[in-house]
């Protein structure tokens, strides 16, 4: 028998959920996986992406109960811990957009929660599946230090929360992926200019192996920037996350410098990717999903940084 899938909230990420969903369950997991509807408290908007994907539109997550055994939730930030415990109280696998909740304490809870009743929790952070930023993982030995931008227009779509739940979440995932070992955050500064929570921030982590990171975001950019770099002891990666692009740069003498090797690792589908590894996990297929501890180890870092924002002058503006 078939488990039933649904997508709950479909605004403008949820219906990109939605369209993965069906693609994947008409195509890969067409035995194992049936795609039986989209949820969202904006009945137009429902019936709207139901009818487009071919699926039953539903305006109650709680009409789900019983009918569907994994959902995917891209509802708005405030409401990702009610939804995922209602899921996973009924028994229903959940994977939840990030940040997976607003607090450590609410991603706690729905850690317990699967654990306790054998469930698959996973967090969409979907950039880990960038092709070129895999392809750089594959080659990192020992890090000496990394250095992440994320910069970005204004809009006012995710503008509800913090730059740091918003972007820069992206990236302290990253690093936690890249490096293990426990890590704090030594330094923070932001402030906002357009919103009423933070708009740009500069994080500085350490980390237990002797590893240090920097990240910078801002939504209120005039253009976007997404790169990673990584620092070896005998060489440094860049991955552009725009262009799918990793670059190796290797001294070579004096002389002549620096050897720079440029490959084009494409763009991708992160989320069609994100989704299929949380499909194979339910499944018990493959291990690579990104899980709930996942999640709530990058939500601490967030906490840490706010909380070192709050002591500085630069703070939020009030």
């Amino acid at each position: 028998m078939k488990l039933r899938g649904a997508v709950i909230g479909v605004g403008y990420l949820g219906t990109f959920h939605g369209q993965k969903y069906r693609d994947l369950c008409q195509n890969r997991f067409q035995n194992q996986i049936e795609f039986v509807g989209v949820c969202d408290v904006n009945a137009e908007q429902a019936k709207k992406v139901a009818s487009d994907l071919g699926v039953t539109a539903f305006f109650d997550p709680q009409e789900l109960i019983g009918k569907v055994d994994l959902v995917s939730i891209a509802t708005v930030t405030s409401s990702h811990f009610e939804m995922a415990k209602l899921f996973l109280e009924n028994g229903i696998h959940v994977n939840v957009e990030k940040p997976m909740t607003v607090t450590t304490v609410e991603a706690e809870t729905l850690v317990a929660m699967a654990k306790a009743k054998k469930l698959t929790l996973c967090v969409g952070h979907s950039e880990r599946f960038n092709p070129a930023f895999q392809a750089m993982k594959s080659e990192i030995k020992k890090i000496s230090h990394m250095d992440l931008q994320r910069h970005a227009p204004y809009k006012s779509r995710g503008a509800e929360v913090s730059v740091v739940h918003d972007l820069m979440i992206h990236d302290i995932d990253l690093a936690l992926s890249l490096d293990s070992s426990s890590c704090q955050v030594i330094r923070a500064e932001g402030g906002a200019l357009l919103s009423k929570t933070l708009d740009w921030a500069n994080a500085d982590l350490h980390f237990s192996s002797g590893a240090t990171a920097h990240i910078s975001v801002s939504r209120m950019a005039p253009q976007m920037t997404r790169v990673l770099k990584v620092i070896e002891a005998s060489c440094c990666h860049e991955v552009n996350f725009q262009t799918g692009d990793w670059s190796l740069l290797s001294p070579t003498t004096p002389d002549l410098g620096l050897k720079i090797e440029v490959k084009n690792c494409g763009k991708g589908d992160n989320l069609k990717l994100e989704t299929e590894a949380y499909f194979q996990a339910v499944l018990n297929q493959a291990p690579s999903a990104i899980t709930g501890e996942d999640g709530r180890r990058a939500l601490r870092i967030v906490e840490q940084v706010i909380a070192k924002v709050a002591t500085n002058k630069f703070g939020l503006n009030q």
